[in-house]
């Protein structure tokens, strides 16, 4: 899925430890994340095309407040 949603900032060892792996593998990687926004992403129980569109409208309102625009 190619939305802004879908994407999470991570360290370097956060991005090896969750590659492709499935939900059930990188949510508690993004959970022990000190990154605000991987945290964020791991709030979600599940990680569907309906949550990453959810992610996705969240994302560009925080980008667009805080843009000013």
């Amino acid at each position: 899925c190619d939305q802004i949603g879908n994407l999470c900032y991570l360290t370097p060892e956060e991005n090896r430890q969750a590659g492709n792996a499935d939900w059930d593998i990188k949510r508690p990687i993004l959970e022990r994340s000190k990154l605000a926004l991987a945290k964020e992403a791991a709030a979600y129980d599940t990680w569907t095309k309906a949550t990453v569109r959810k992610r996705s409208e969240k994302l560009i309102k925080l980008i667009r407040d805080d843009l000013g625009i």
